[in-house]
């Protein structure tokens, strides 16, 4: 449940870096001074509260900027790179709630469901 997430008083690493990618790809602002902390506070106030389910079934996988996709890609290799596995794997974020697994699961596959949709469209 969302709730478990946004109940979290010290998220781990993988939940802040979670967030991070969701507020990238909902486009909510955020200093990139913001430490890990801060970025997931923002991601609960701004994002996780209310109806994040329907934001989540509304969100237009069809059509993510090019520069989103990027930066979000950008943060995943420098991830990656840090914890010294797959972004895929990154459901060490699981310890802190089951709903930030899958949630990175969804951010992972969002951005492989935008390529195959962009490679396939004009079919």
């Amino acid at each position: 449940m969302i709730s478990d997430i946004t109940a979290l008083t010290n998220p781990p690493a993988a939940i802040q870096f979670m967030c991070k990618l969701l507020l990238i790809l909902f486009d909510i602002k955020y200093s990139a001074k913001d430490d890990g902390k801060k970025l997931f506070t923002s991601c609960s106030a701004k994002l996780l509260k209310g109806k994040f389910l329907d934001k989540l079934k509304a969100f237009d996988g069809e059509n993510i900027a090019e520069e989103k996709k990027v930066k979000v890609r950008k943060e995943i290799e420098l991830r990656e790179a840090e914890v010294g596995y797959p972004f895929e794997q990154d459901i060490y974020a699981k310890k802190g709630s089951q709903a930030a697994g899958f949630l990175t699961l969804w951010v992972n596959k969002i951005l492989e469901f935008n390529d195959i949709f962009l490679f396939v469209a004009p079919l």
